[in-house]
């Protein structure tokens, strides 16, 4: 008996809730099929004649997939949160069995044709009409819409890798003026302060290129404004523009090139520490060129075409030719070194202008040149063995000549052999005087080649450290 009372009471409570169902489903399609009718999705849903539809409007970022350098254009998707009122899709919901929302597809009422301005390709991004939207009994409609955006962004490279771009997506009607539709903020304003990125949460965003981007504040703004086009001066239209500060987001490259930049030009001074005389030295400076030229391609590769050029491809280019100035002075120094000649006594006379007179050649020079008076004295005192054995050998040969010539014939033989002598001394003392000036060019020469390529690793310090 029990269980009869159970399975009765069973059946009654599904055929109940069944015909509930059935009762909301013929109340809805009654509800949905008297809204239809008479209804254009053509005409804005203006009260009067002279009013205009407000459109409050909700921008969320959703994802940054690309921030091209070479089109200068921003790929992104951005989710828009829309509600206008269309009194209209309004009803009373005791009429329909307490039905107080309805999820109607979008293409089947009026829709504001909110769209993007700036686009790159020009191509207008529609709306999708195949969703649905909510339309509440007071005549409420909200459409949350995804846009993927491809749109223009101005962007200056000076500053790469660390460069920040500041670029804007434009959204507005592309045909209603501001008689007929205005866009307000989601709480009736004209400025929106915080456009929060909402699938996003790491710091950095990978784009689909590999490169990242750090979106400032880790949100974008928004401002509503009125703009005039010069095709109808007499009309205003409404737009949102949601302004983005991008930074390029590249940590190692960064310390890639300020261990370069500070690198090259140390070892570029390293080859001035290398002896003048020594035939290295000019093969390692031209190796070091050659290390700046690679060093160039590649950061020519690496950098992507701009109208303004990078300062670290500036640096680069500046960096070259430094090392090839440090090897042109290299080369001038060694050559000195090696074999001195006029061009570099000639230069030997500014040398005391800049400071670098060999007080020690001074001496050497007072200690080899005598008065006149004591000319042949000094000129006959040995100098080294050489000397001696060529005096010993001039001796002989006068003794030779005293026995076989006469008095005169021999004094005469005597001063032409002194003359000899002194015309030795004098080369030797020639000789030495152009390697100690050949040594005191070099010493300028690599002091003001030091002195450029200290300045040019200051440059470069100051030039990365405001990137």
């Amino acid at each position: 008996m029990d269980n009869v009372r159970v399975f009765a009471i069973f059946t009654l409570t599904v055929v109940y809730f069944i015909q509930t169902g059935q009762g909301q489903y013929r109340e809805a399609s009654e509800l949905l099929q008297n809204l239809r009718r008479g209804y254009e999705r053509l005409v804005p849903p203006t009260r009067t004649s002279g009013s205009h539809v407000s459109v409050k409007i909700h921008p969320s970022i959703v994802r940054i997939s690309d921030l091209n350098e070479n089109r200068e254009a921003l790929s992104a998707t951005i989710s828009l949160s829309m509600n206008w009122s269309d009194l209209r899709l309004s009803w009373n919901p005791a009429q329909y069995g307490g039905v107080e929302k309805l999820y109607l597809p979008a293409d089947t009422i009026w829709l504001p044709d909110i769209t993007v301005h700036n686009t790159v390709e020009g191509s207008i991004p529609e709306q999708s009409t195949s969703q649905l939207v909510e339309v509440s009994h007071i005549g409420y409609v909200l459409m949350v819409s995804m846009l993927h955006v491809d749109t223009y962004c101005e962007m200056t490279l000076t500053g790469y890798p660390r460069d920040v771009h500041e670029c804007d997506v434009i959204i507005g009607s592309w045909m209603y003026s501001a008689k007929l539709l205005v866009l307000e903020s989601w709480t009736g304003g004209t400025v929106i302060d915080h456009v929060p990125l909402s699938a996003n949460t790491d710091d950095a965003i990978p784009d689909l290129e590999g490169r990242s981007w750090s979106l400032l504040g880790r949100a974008g703004s928004a401002k509503i404004q009125l703009v005039t086009y010069e095709c109808c001066p007499d009309e205003q239209y409404v737009q949102l523009r949601i302004s983005l500060t991008l930074k390029r987001h590249a940590p190692y490259l960064s310390t890639q090139l300020w261990l370069f930049f500070l690198l090259l030009p140390a070892l570029t001074a390293f080859q001035f520490f290398i002896p003048p005389d020594n035939d290295n030295r000019t093969v390692y400076g031209l190796v070091v060129v050659l290390a700046h030229l690679v060093f160039l391609v590649h950061v020519s590769s690496i950098l992507p075409s701009s109208f303004e050029p990078p300062r670290i491809g500036i640096l680069a280019t500046f960096n070259l030719v430094v090392s090839a100035i440090s090897l042109l002075m290299s080369i001038v120094s060694a050559r000195t070194a090696t074999s001195p000649n006029k061009i570099c006594l000639k230069l030997n006379q500014f040398l005391p202008c800049c400071g670098f007179q060999d007080h020690t050649a001074e001496q050497d020079t007072g200690k080899h040149f005598r008065p006149p008076s004591d000319e042949i004295n000094h000129l006959i005192t040995p100098i080294d063995t050489n000397d001696v054995e060529y005096i010993e050998l001039v001796d002989t040969h006068n003794t030779h000549y005293k026995m076989k010539y006469d008095e005169s014939q021999l004094l005469t033989k005597i001063h032409t052999e002194i003359t000899c002598i002194k015309d030795i001394m004098r080369d030797k003392l020639h000789k030495k005087r152009d390697i100690e000036t050949s040594s005191r060019i070099c010493s300028f020469l690599d002091n003001v080649s030091l002195c450029v390529l200290l300045l040019s690793f200051i440059v470069n310090i100051i030039v990365l450290s405001v990137l």
